[in-house]
């Protein structure tokens, strides 16, 4: 998700909102890695039509 841009922070939380390479707009949830320095972990990945009742 190259295009995801500037996360939205919530506590230690970064909510990215993008578009994956099947063109599908998704929102993923990271979160900082306790075992990697600097790194993250991803909590959450959902295709946005999920939320918003569209299934596929």
């Amino acid at each position: 998700m190259a295009n995801a841009g500037v996360p939205t922070v919530i506590g230690d939380q970064l909510h990215y909102l993008g578009i994956d390479s099947r063109g599908i707009q998704i929102e993923v949830i990271a979160v900082p890695d306790d075992r990697n320095p600097g790194g993250l972990t991803v909590i959450h990945a959902m295709p946005i039509s999920f939320r918003t009742g569209g299934g596929t």
